[in-house]
């Protein structure tokens, strides 16, 4: 497979199956559906709802977010 091939059929996603993920009121990618329901076991980190995943606005600065989602990652890489 070429690599223009690769990168076309990694980009053809059905958006229907994520929520948007949001930091700082800036839409910055997306989450599946699934993660989403995990992420709710994380209120000080996410504001999870059907339409989007928020980081949580008590988060302000960029070391503050990185270090939440820092330890979630470690907690649900653990749980896979």
């Amino acid at each position: 497979m070429a690599f223009l091939d690769s990168i076309f059929e990694c980009n053809q996603h059905d958006l229907k199956r994520f929520r948007p993920f949001v930091v700082g009121g800036r839409s910055m990618g997306w989450v599946r559906h699934d993660i989403a329901e995990r992420l709710f076991a994380f209120p000080e980190v996410f504001e999870v709802s059907a339409g989007a995943v928020k980081m949580s606005s008590t988060l302000q600065t960029e070391a503050q977010r990185t270090q939440a989602f820092d330890s979630v990652a470690k907690v649900m890489v653990c749980d896979w």
